[in-house]
């Protein structure tokens, strides 16, 4: 379920964790709001809301909501507190490709690794894991400069090694190809 950041505020102001009761308060919010651009934000909410498959693995998906909103909240906060210009020099500074990392960190002796990560695909994979096994993987942070930081059962974790083709492996490859109309580059 993709949601509007107007979406995540009103699930973050009336949600809770479980979902028949969220439904339920969302349609009577509807009900009660008197103004028509917000009762056909929340209407559109509360349709995404029962959509199939809408229910399966919504309380995780709530609970890294409100990671997310909270940690948007104590920036605005922080942006109050400080000076505003400031606030605008670090909000405009971007990440380079090279400052863009992923770093896995764990112990012999814990059970669970940190990966914090700004690429993208691991970023929707990790989510779309801790959503379904919230036991093994969890969202510990959304940071300020585009990262997320979770925490992942060691044993869920995988490091996968291939071998560069050999000469005779590259042949098979190559008339596997000709053969299913593929063409190879040429040297």
């Amino acid at each position: 379920m993709t949601l509007s950041m107007a979406e995540k505020q009103i699930l973050y102001t009336f949600g809770c964790p479980d979902w028949h009761n969220t439904v339920k308060r969302l349609q009577t919010v509807k009900e009660l709001t008197t103004d028509p651009s917000i009762r056909e934000q929340i209407g559109q909410l509360c349709s995404k809301m029962t959509e199939p498959n809408a229910q399966e693995g919504y309380q995780m998906c709530f609970y890294q909501l409100r990671l997310e909103l909270e940690g948007y909240m104590t920036l605005l906060e922080q942006s109050k507190s400080t000076n505003h210009t400031t606030m605008k020099e670090d909000n405009a500074m971007k990440l380079t490709k090279y400052e863009k990392e992923t770093i896995i960190n764990f112990n012999e002796e814990e059970q669970f690794a940190s990966i914090y990560t700004h690429n993208a695909s691991l970023k929707r994979r990790l989510s779309r894991f801790s959503a379904r096994h919230p036991d093994l993987c969890r969202l510990e942070c959304v940071h300020i400069n585009g990262g997320m930081t979770f925490s992942m059962d060691k044993s869920r974790l995988s490091f996968r090694m291939t071998e560069p083709y050999n000469e005779k492996r590259l042949a098979v490859v190559r008339e596997n190809g000709k053969q299913n109309g593929f063409r190879s580059k040429e040297k």
